[in-house]
């Protein structure tokens, strides 16, 4: 969407725009920079009608299959804020035109995650701050309690409903993931029968495990990326505003996310000093989380294959310079993790180098 054309959708809803600027940044929004006539800043984001389910033809997530819409999202904005106690932004309005959706949004303060990393020159100790006060973050998060498993709509809306073993859902989840994969043609039929053996046997012991478990579903923002967050000039977050995933869960649902995203973003020693500080955040807050556990380490294991499965079909076909090779990658990395039980998480951030730019190492030198 141009920036002609935003400005006049806004201001046929009755608003006057003094200055817009596009923001290059989502998979399911336009967002815009945007100052109104009366110097409030705010942001506006338009719904992207090109993110439409291969299964029914509504909007739908990649990886869970939940329903998406701005009224979605409001809610959970404000679940984050006024439940969680983290920024998250307040949102003025939703207005629905003939030529788009959107909602216009509070600014938040903040710059992102990556550019913070790359202002301070990738300083060791600033990366390994903000993953503290990150943690710390995370650990309040799941202090919010759900009923059941499943795709947060509103406060008192979880669909699908009742459901009390986070197997089932996370077996619904990988479903959807293997009926993509098969119908892209992206495995043949024996790498296809080893990738739905894993899948089967993993949640079968998984089931029986959950079965009696006891745990409450919890707050799990599951998109913790280095481009979906803004933090401050210590490092800690100011910002989060990409929140229309998000789920009633399982801890490990979140802490899986971040270790495909930020843990792993230097090297394999990196990512172990990364998992120590956010976990001393973590657990500093009053955050519970047992990482030895079998169960858990099965459960991040086998959603981190699941978003390598979608990772290996949305990539299958690229044909633009840059992810021509990224599905073959990505293959290479999930089987290798189905044989040694084991994710290579530095392994998929040395995939995405190339389009990031980030560096192996850190540094010990400060930009900020």
């Amino acid at each position: 969407m141009e920036e002609d054309t935003a400005k006049s959708i806004i201001e046929s809803e009755g608003y006057q725009v003094s200055n817009i600027n596009y923001i290059p940044e989502g998979n399911s929004h336009f967002c815009f920079d945007i100052v109104l006539n009366d110097g409030t800043p705010v942001v506006a984001r338009f719904e992207k009608t090109s993110r439409i389910s291969d299964i029914d033809d509504k909007k739908r997530d990649f990886h869970y299959n939940g329903l998406l819409s701005l009224e979605r999202e409001r809610n959970l904005c404000e679940i984050v804020k006024n439940e969680a106690r983290l920024p998250a932004p307040k949102v003025y309005e939703i207005h629905h035109t003939e030529k788009g959706s959107f909602m216009l949004v509070e600014k938040l303060s903040g710059i992102h995650w990556k550019d913070f990393l790359e202002e301070s020159n990738y300083n060791l100790d600033l990366y390994l701050q903000s993953l503290k006060y990150l943690g710390s973050d995370m650990a309040q998060v799941q202090q919010v309690n759900f009923e059941s498993y499943g795709d947060i709509m509103g406060r008192n809306e979880i669909q699908p409903n009742k459901i009390n073993n986070f197997a089932d859902r996370l077996k619904a989840i990988t479903d959807l993931k293997l009926q993509r994969a098969e119908g892209s043609g992206v495995l043949n039929e024996q790498q296809f029968s080893e990738v739905k053996k894993y899948f089967d046997d993993d949640l079968n012991y998984l089931e029986n495990k959950l079965k009696s478990s006891g745990e409450k579903p919890v707050l799990v923002l599951t998109d913790i990326h280095p481009m979906n967050f803004f933090v401050d000039d210590e490092g800690k977050p100011s910002g989060y505003f990409d929140l229309e995933f998000c789920q009633a869960g399982v801890p490990a649902l979140e802490f899986y996310t971040i270790k495909f995203g930020l843990f792993n973003y230097f090297d394999r020693e990196t990512f172990q000093k990364a998992e120590t500080a956010f976990f001393e955040g973590f657990e500093n807050n009053g955050g519970q989380y047992e990482r030895d556990s079998s169960v858990n380490l099965a459960l991040e294991r086998t959603l981190s294959i699941g978003h390598l499965l979608a990772a290996v079909t949305s990539y299958h076909g690229a044909v633009d310079g840059l992810r021509d090779t990224w599905s073959d990658q990505f293959k290479d990395i999930m089987f290798d993790a189905i044989q040694r039980k084991d994710v290579n998480y530095v392994a998929i951030a040395d995939v995405l180098r190339s389009k990031t730019k980030q560096p192996k190492q850190p540094t010990y030198n400060r930009n900020v």
